[in-house]
């Protein structure tokens, strides 16, 4: 909610120029990039952060995939290379001394498949539409869907506390309006593949 009020005053004069068309494409890439946030961590419930890190990561897998059934682009050779050491490194890093699958492996697994989806959907959808406003438009789906699921949890809303609201504006400003903006703006210029190529390498130094 924070990124998308964030990026409001600046796309509020391009969101006319969308069109229909533009806004359901932004709701569908936006849809895909909630159920992305929404199965991880619903899956880190019941699973651990090493297992939910290389399930994630298989969405660079799942992403070359997709775009050879959709979009009929067949992956270079050099992509498929890199998409194998990618999975490997993964591996390394993430699966020393797991356990048996959990039903919340499944749920990150889904998770990965929404990662994916809004990736591809990015470079297929997003790529004609202008970046601003295509990102607002997905990031306030994300906002209203979420808030609306909320509303049907029986939990109380946790305080918010200084480090949290701190957290918060940080990742909301930059690590989502900014980088989400980015990412739209600049996949028009590479392939799906390399996208989430570079999310992985992102991964792998977080971990």
């Amino acid at each position: 909610g924070l990124a998308a009020l964030v990026l409001l005053p600046f796309a509020w004069r391009r969101l006319s120029m969308l069109g229909g068309r533009g806004w359901a494409a932004g709701a569908l890439i936006g849809l895909f990039l909630l159920s992305g946030y929404a199965f991880q961590t619903l899956g880190l419930q019941e699973t651990t952060a090493s297992k939910a890190a290389f399930i994630t990561g298989l969405s660079v897998v799942l992403v070359p995939l997709i775009s050879a059934l959709v979009l009929r682009e067949r992956p270079r050779y050099s992509a498929f290379v890199g998409v194998a050491l990618a999975v490997v490194g993964l591996a390394l890093l993430s699966l020393a001394g797991v356990e048996r699958a959990s039903r919340g492996d499944l749920l990150v697994l889904l998770g990965a498949l929404g990662f994916a989806l809004h990736i591809v959907s990015v470079g297929a959808l997003g790529s004609e539409q202008d970046p601003l406003a295509i990102t607002f438009v997905q990031l306030f789906t994300v906002a209203l869907f979420s808030t609306a699921v909320s509303l049907f949890v029986d939990q109380p809303w946790p305080a918010l506390r200084p480090n949290t609201a701190i957290a918060i504006a940080f990742t909301g400003v930059l690590a989502t309006a900014l980088a989400f903006l980015v990412q739209t703006a600049v996949q028009r210029y590479t392939t799906p593949t390399h996208t989430a190529l570079i999310f992985r390498s992102e991964e792998r130094r977080v971990g």
